[in-house]
C-alpha cells in the first residue's frame, strides 16, 4: 500500500539512531526526495569542507547500509512506485546544485554519492547503456562550473553596465573636459566596438 506519510523513513531506528527503513510499505517519491538529499548529498558536502582526512572515516557502516536501502528500495518497487528514472534525474540536479559549493572536493563527493546508488549504477545505468554514475556528474559539474571564457563575459557584462551607468552621469551632470567629452565619446565608442573581440583574444590566448 502507498503511503505518503514521511514516518515511514524513521519509523525505526538502531542503537545508533540511524533510520531503517522499512519495506512493508511503498516508498513515495516526494518522501524519500529530502532524506535522499540530507543524508547523501548535504552531509557528504559538510564533511568534504569541513574535515580533511578521507569522508569514509566520518560516515558510519549503519549510515552507509541506510542510505544504500533506501536507493535500493526506491529502483525495485513495482511500478507506478517504481523511481529509478527520478533517482537518476535526482543526481543530475543535485550535481548541479553542488557543483559550485565552497570547500567541495569533487572526486571524494562524487565517490561517496555514487556508492550509495550503486544499485543504480550496477541496474539501470547498464540495462539503458547510460553513462557511468561518476562521470555522469563530473559532466553535470563541469556544465555547471563556469569557464574562464564564462566569468570574462560576466565581468564584461558588468564594466558595460557600469560604463552605461557613467554616460548617463555625464550627460546629466555636463562634460568638464575642454573638448567638451569628445576623449571620453572615443574612449566609448572604441569600447564598444573593440571590447568584446579583445576580450575573445585575451580568451583564447590563455
Amino acid at each position: 500500500m502507498a503511503t505518503s506519510d514521511p514516518s515511514i523513513l524513521t519509523n525505526s531506528k538502531n542503537r545508533n539512531g540511524c533510520a531503517l527503513f522499512s519495506m512493508d510499505n511503498v516508498i513515495l517519491w516526494e518522501d524519500a526526495e529530502p532524506v535522499l538529499e540530507d543524508r547523501i548529498f548535504r552531509k557528504a558536502h559538510h564533511w568534504i569542507k569541513n574535515y580533511p582526512w578521507p569522508l569514509v572515516e566520518r560516515f558510519s557502516t549503519e549510515e552507509y547500509i541506510s542510505s544504500y536501502t533506501l536507493v535500493y528500495t526506491l529502483c525495485t518497487q513495482k511500478p507506478p512506485h517504481n523511481y529509478s528514472e527520478m533517482c537518476h534525474k535526482f543526481i543530475g540536479d543535485m550535481a548541479e546544485k553542488y557543483a559550485m559549493r565552497p570547500g567541495l572536493r569533487r572526486n571524494a563527493f562524487i565517490k561517496y554519492v555514487t556508492g550509495c546508488f550503486k544499485y543504480l549504477d550496477r541496474f539501470y545505468v547498464r540495462r539503458l547503456e547510460l553513462p557511468g554514475l561518476d562521470e555522469y556528474m563530473d559532466r553535470v559539474m563541469d556544465r555547471a562550473t563556469p569557464t574562464p571564457q564564462d566569468i570574462w563575459k560576466a565581468q564584461l557584462h558588468l564594466v558595460k553596465k557600469a560604463f552605461k551607468k557613467w554616460a548617463c552621469d555625464e550627460d546629466l551632470l555636463g562634460h568638464t573636459h575642454a573638448d567638451g567629452g569628445v576623449a571620453k565619446k572615443r574612449e566609448r565608442e572604441w569600447w564598444d566596438e573593440n571590447a568584446v573581440d579583445e576580450g575573445k583574444k585575451a580568451c583564447a590566448s590563455e
